[in-house]
């Protein structure tokens, strides 16, 4: 599935006519570099050596579907398959035409045509339809491909739903799961405030009390976490069917919220990195007192690389040049250079609980600062002490570290 968004809905009706209106009136050529026609309404839409009027009815035909789709409730779980049925016949029509018309889309090009197209003039060497939005082709195209992430997304979201998964229940059942206990002696689970980023299939960053009365959101997808808590839907709608409708996914502001005064790029969702913890590219190992980070290369073979400084800089304030880690419960150190949004301590291991974790820093194969300082788990001083004790316990902790107990902040 696509990392670009897959929740975000197909073309508005209102957006979609606006550029179908442009074209028919010539106002919109199909290719950028292709002049706008002044002729009659015949002669504008005579391609080739199609009949008159071809992509004139492939285009009222898309409109049909486009407004047939939105016509929906989108927060009916009964209309869900009928929903990924119309998205499909959407990018049919669209690639039946494009394909008809030999044009060239992102879809058809294979991955090396793909890095091709990146390395070289993408104007010049593929088409140049598909490369800005004055454009009917790269318009129809693009129309395509969200269909195809969009119904991909329903399909998975019907899933959920149908299997009655964690997260795709009322209010009260979910938030008396994410509030639940999850530490134990030896392991640490996540914090309540971002429970909703793993209950998330797409793991969109979150990150905010979900209990109590004092919220604040830090983007469009927890604001609508906010809407929808305090909604009477809350508790016969799931929160994940009930964004269906909602501005994250559709694109529109039924205007009671105001999105336009949070328009700034950082209140876009973004999708959170989750691993499995196995085979994982942050594996950190201990062979004569110092730590290596070990990358698989063709399965078995392994290279090795002293730790050092993160060249990375990142987002926590204590702890320069250091990386997140956690201790898995399996007793495996995996390290990585934190990115907000992007890449967190649950990116490790999926949310699992873990022994610990935190930020450590090495300079050369040695550690000289660690701390318990995660905000997805926040442990407490003892599961902090006991990784110190498993440093040490390897010789790899410089005399005079610094041991940071982020708990007491």
């Amino acid at each position: 599935m696509s990392k670009s968004m897959p929740w975000l809905d197909i073309y508005p009706v209102s957006i979609w006519d606006e550029y179908v209106q442009q074209y028919k009136k010539g106002k919109l050529a199909f290719s950028p570099g292709e002049p706008v026609k002044k002729k009659n309404l015949l002669d504008f839409f005579k391609l080739g050596s199609h009949v008159s009027g071809y992509d004139k009815t492939i285009i009222d035909e898309l409109t049909k579907w486009v407004k047939l789709y939105h016509g929906m409730d989108k927060r009916d779980k009964g209309q869900l398959s009928s929903r990924i049925q119309v998205l499909k016949t959407i990018y049919t029509i669209t690639t039946d035409y494009l394909a008809r018309e030999k044009k060239v889309t992102r879809d058809s090009l294979t991955s090396q045509e793909r890095k091709k197209a990146r390395d070289q003039d993408y104007s010049k060497e593929m088409n140049p339809e598909y490369k800005s939005n004055d454009s009917m082709g790269y318009l129809m195209d693009k129309l395509a491909r969200r269909a195809k992430r969009k119904a991909e997304y329903i399909a998975e979201l019907k899933k959920h739903l149908d299997e009655g998964d964690k997260g795709f229940t009322g209010y009260d059942n979910l938030l008396a799961y994410i509030e639940k206990e999850r530490n134990t002696e030896t392991l640490v689970g996540m914090q309540p405030d971002v429970m909703m980023e793993r209950l998330d299939p797409w793991h969109r960053s979150f990150e905010m009390v979900v209990s109590g009365h004092s919220r604040m959101a830090k983007n469009f997808y927890e604001l609508a976490f906010m809407r929808w808590s305090a909604s009477q839907e809350a508790n016969t709608i799931p929160f994940f069917l009930w964004l269906e409708g909602n501005f994250v996914c559709t694109g529109i502001d039924d205007g009671s919220s105001k999105y336009a005064k949070f328009d700034k790029a950082e209140w876009v969702p973004r999708m959170v990195t989750y691993e499995s913890g196995a085979n994982s590219p942050h594996l950190v190992r201990f062979a004569g007192g110092c730590a290596y980070s070990f990358l698989s290369e063709g399965g078995s073979e392994e290279k090795s690389q002293l730790m050092d400084v993160c060249p990375v800089q990142n987002a926590k304030t204590m702890g320069a040049g250091a990386y997140a880690y956690v201790w898995t419960k399996d007793g495996m150190l995996l390290c990585g250079a934190h990115e907000g949004n992007k890449f967190h301590h649950s990116s490790f291991t999926s949310g699992s609980k873990v022994r610990c974790a935190g930020m450590i820093r090495f300079v050369a194969g040695k550690v000289d600062f660690v701390s318990n300082d995660s905000g997805h788990y926040k442990p407490p001083i003892k599961y902090l002490d006991r990784f110190v004790d498993y440093l040490l316990s390897k010789g790899v902790v410089l005399p005079g570290v610094t041991i940071y107990d982020a708990s007491r902040r």
